[in-house]
């Protein structure tokens, strides 16, 4: 007896092995859970269960989801693997469940405790843009958030927040409703439809006013959760932080041009006035500069003051060696209604002005042609009436020195190609000098004619420093100047350099009130120009016949 109960034992469970190892499990399905780019569900089983390339085999899940407009179709990748891709990516807040098929469980020895049913959604609410996109914003700002899906405005404004650096409590927000919502709504988002709104685009707002220049993080805890209708909730497993930085207090800068850093404004040019935000029209034309009674009006400008702006100009020219002004009004305020922090200072500025800086201007520029016989009349001669070369100078020494390098046109005969040449380099060397700041090295190269190494890191030198002539040991010769008004010095004027002998000429002016107003160690400046004077130049004449 005892014998035939062991042996039906060993039979039992040789009989249970058997049936075990012809059981189907599940070995891998995914996605499962929360899955931000939800594209396709792919199921593993644990030994093969079709016919690799039987297209006919029956699908072994059967793929719902909440969103009717979902949609997709399945197939074996090979005889263990199966999966189910969706037309399209899963729009966010869906939820999909994956059933086993009774049909092929009927047909496969499939274990029901390893293939039930498995659960997975798309992304939930992440947010998708905000308004502003910029990082500063306003005390007072209304913050315009779009979700990927509809949520709840409730839970919303619980676990939302305005959090300030160096503050240890966190702001409570509110949400704007009704029409503010909508104003706010139409203005901040381009694209926005009242007929297609709905929860997905929400308006924010902290609870208290923002301190100025304050760093603030907007920030939305975790599990802020999906609200379409009809649909399973999906909650966001991580939280929503966005960074802004509240604007600084309302301010303005009263700026001119100098000459240096140390020196009082530039009288010709325009004094500025640079606001920390946008002033309405009316507001700017409102401001005025005053000096000694009398009064300047801010130039409108291009716009006319269709439009609020942030800077403003004042036009001169400004009386020079006297001081200047700004005048407010009382209520001055930016376009958001917020009063200038700094105004009273403002007001108290007084922007002196410089005597009116020197000025020493060939009007060839670094090269022109000149008419030998100009001045000189029908029958005339060059000397009675010699070729001059016109030069702008103002508060500049009477006493002016100009060399005067001359290549005539009896010496080009005599020597055309050594002359010509001798030209071509002087024309050269003037155009490539310019203004400019140049390594040493490298303004010999340009007074040799030869190519510049940009990676030279030798001593820098202002070419304005530097006489050409001494430089290159040239002997030129020192021009007599139309005699000095008797003022000190000279007045704003227009003044020839006359040139007694036609050809090439290369002219060189130092100042030392020049340098002193213009260059950062007060040396000597020289200013250069290149002339032709000949009388080989072409005249085109108009009359009335002609067209």
């Amino acid at each position: 007896m005892k014998l035939s109960a062991l042996i039906s034992f060993f039979a039992y469970a040789v009989i249970a092995n058997i049936a075990s190892a012809n059981t189907v499990e599940v070995s891998r399905f995914s996605p499962q859970g929360y899955t931000p780019e939800l594209r396709a569900a792919t199921v593993e089983f644990s030994r093969p269960v079709s016919a690799f390339g039987d297209a006919l085999q029956i699908a072994p899940f059967i793929v719902a989801c909440d969103d009717p407009a979902v949609s997709g179709a399945g197939r074996w990748l090979d005889d263990k693997r199966w999966t189910y891709a969706f037309s399209e990516q899963v729009p966010a807040g869906v939820s999909c469940s994956a059933k086993l098929n009774p049909a092929f469980s009927n047909s496969t020895d499939i274990s029901p405790t390893s293939a039930a049913s498995y659960q997975f959604s798309s992304s939930g609410p992440e947010l998708q843009s905000q308004r502003p996109y910029y990082q500063e914003v306003s005390e007072e700002q209304a913050f315009v958030l779009r979700f990927a899906t509809p949520v709840s405005s409730g839970q919303l404004q619980q676990l939302a927040s305005c959090q300030l650096k160096g503050v240890g409590e966190a702001i409570p927000v509110k949400v704007i409703s009704g029409e503010r919502r909508s104003e706010i709504l139409s203005s901040a988002v381009y694209d926005f439809d009242p007929k297609l709104d709905s929860q997905a685009d929400q308006v924010l707002q902290c609870a208290r006013r923002l301190p100025p220049g304050a760093q603030l993080k907007l920030v939305v805890a975790s599990g802020l959760a999906s609200a379409a209708e009809g649909r399973t909730a999906i909650a966001l497993p991580n939280p929503i932080v966005v960074d802004f930085t509240v604007r600084e207090p309302f301010s303005a800068q009263l700026l001119c041009e100098r000459t240096n850093a140390q020196a009082p404004c530039n009288p010709l040019l325009p004094i500025r006035i640079r606001f920390s935000a946008d002033v309405a029209p009316e507001k700017l034309a409102s401001l005025r500069l005053r000096s000694d009674g009398k009064e300047w009006l801010p130039s409108a400008g291009d716009d006319d003051y269709i439009t609020g702006q942030s800077t403003l100009e004042f036009i001169g020219p400004f009386p020079p060696e006297g001081v200047m002004q700004l005048e407010l009004p009382e209520d001055f305020s930016d376009e958001d209604g917020r009063e200038l922090q700094n105004a009273h200072a403002l007001q108290a500025v007084k922007l002196a002005t410089a005597e009116y800086p020197p000025l020493l201007k060939f009007a060839s520029g670094s090269f022109g042609v000149i008419e030998r016989f100009g001045h000189a009349g029908v029958h005339g001669s060059d000397s009675f009436a010699p070729p001059a070369v016109p030069v702008t100078v103002r508060a500049i020494e009477a006493e002016l020195q100009i060399d005067d390098l001359s290549l005539s046109a009896g010496t080009v005969s005599d020597f055309s190609t050594q002359d010509d040449a001798e030209v071509m380099a002087w024309m050269n060397r003037l155009r490539r000098l310019g203004e400019s700041t140049l390594a040493s090295s490298q303004l010999e190269a340009i007074l040799q004619g030869a190519e510049l190494n940009y990676g030279d890191d030798s001593p820098k030198v202002d070419v304005r420093t530097v006489s050409l002539f001494d430089h290159l040991k040239v002997k030129s010769k020192t021009l007599s100047l139309p005699k000095a008004p008797t003022a000190e010095d000279r007045p704003f004027e227009l003044i020839g350099i006359p040139l007694s002998e036609p050809g090439f000429h290369v002219l060189e002016a130092k100042s030392q009130k020049l340098g002193t107003a213009l260059l950062a160690d007060a040396e000597p400046m020289y200013v250069r120009t290149s002339v032709l004077v000949t009388n080989l130049s072409v005249h085109m004449k108009h009359g009335r016949d002609d067209f």
